[in-house]
């Protein structure tokens, strides 16, 4: 350890469970501690994610520090600032990389110039890169928790594969067949309305994205990327023409409508609120999803074509389809953990399943 180093250590923590994380500085000889950066403001206070500044460690020589900045879920940063001997800030801390990546960790100081860090675009295929002076990804597969020798020029790690495929089960007989399959992620599948194709999530082409393929394998497509951050929910329009899914690409969760046969994506939503898991009228005419805009997570809807989006639910909200017939509105809850029916163009509701 420097001399530096010896003065203190830096670690995260907060003062309450309402308040964002932050780093501090830690007196190994009296126990005092002092925020080493200033206290960041306006992001959401929970016990469930580490909103704020995590993760942190000092370069070799005490002179740097590198953290993570968390300031939306799945949304997680990367920072750096310089220090004085006595470690304090120089300057405000500086982004180091373009990514917004859904996750950070097991960082590990290559050089005074360069880190290695572990991160997720979205996906199982959790790899790592080097910053600073180098940006490279060193490989596939979940590799976790880095520590570098710097004197042998090696980097050991966790290594693990994850796969996930879809399955088809014949509701007669019962018998289930593989259909969709890789070594990577197939998630959220659904049917196209003739039961030919299907859409789904995927991550087979390094990053998660929207994929359809015909039911058996056939003729893969990849509609769209979630530029690295987490999507997904896709849901064919009632004449198949449209894909409506949530995305993360442009940092909050909004959703995006694209042509089943490629295409440019049209964002339905906006603001920062978060917009989810949507799904289509029978008549194709509206596109409902969850919001917390009003500040509780509750069922909205927007029209298809574009427009502004309309409260559905008041008490209680959360992932919904309209009935076959389009009289009622399904919906689970996100308070509750129950399911829901409503008429609709009606806020009555009864719980049909608690």
């Amino acid at each position: 350890m420097s001399p530096e180093q010896a003065r203190g250590e830096a670690l995260d923590a907060r003062e309450s469970a309402g308040e964002p994380f932050g780093i501090w500085v830690l007196s190994a000889e009296t126990g005092e501690r002092r925020r080493l950066l200033p206290r960041l403001e306006s992001l959401p206070g929970t016990s469930d994610v580490a909103f704020g500044d995590i993760g942190g460690i000092l370069s070799p020589d005490g002179r740097a520090f590198v953290l993570v900045r968390i300031l939306a879920t799945n949304s997680y940063n990367l920072y750096g600032v310089s220090l004085t001997p006595n470690l304090r800030p120089e300057g405000p801390p500086r982004r180091l990389t373009d990514h917004a990546y859904k996750e950070i960790d097991g960082i590990d100081w290559v050089s005074e110039r360069e880190i290695v860090f572990r991160c997720r675009f979205a996906s199982p295929n959790a790899g790592f890169q080097r910053k600073i002076r180098a940006a490279a990804e060193l490989g596939g597969g979940s590799r976790v928790f880095p520590t570098v020798s710097r004197s042998k020029h090696r980097l050991i790690c966790d290594h693990f594969q994850l796969a996930e495929d879809l399955w088809r089960m014949d509701l007669g007989t019962g018998e289930c067949r593989k259909i969709i399959g890789s070594s990577y992620r197939q998630l959220h599948p659904q049917y196209f309305p003739d039961g030919r194709r299907i859409a789904f999530d995927s991550d087979r082409s390094g990053e998660l994205g929207l994929w359809t393929c015909e039911s058996d394998e056939e003729n893969c497509q990849q509609l769209t990327s979630y530029a690295g951050t987490t999507g997904g929910t896709p849901r064919w329009s009632p004449d198949g023409r449209w894909i409506a899914y949530d995305s993360r690409e442009q940092g909050q969760s909004q959703i995006y409508v694209t042509s089943s046969d490629g295409g440019v994506p049209r964002r339905l939503t906006g603001g920062t609120a978060e917009n989810l898991v949507p799904s289509w009228s029978r008549d194709g005419r509206w596109i409902y999803f969850e919001s917390q805009r009003s500040g509780q997570w509750r069922v909205w809807k927007a029209p298809a074509s574009g427009g502004e989006a309309v409260q559905v639910t008041r008490s209680q909200g959360g992932a919904s389809f309209e009935s076959t017939d389009g009289k009622y509105l399904y919906f689970s809850s996100e308070d509750t953990n129950a399911l829901f029916r409503i008429r609709r163009g009606r806020t009555d509701r009864r719980a049909l399943i608690q």
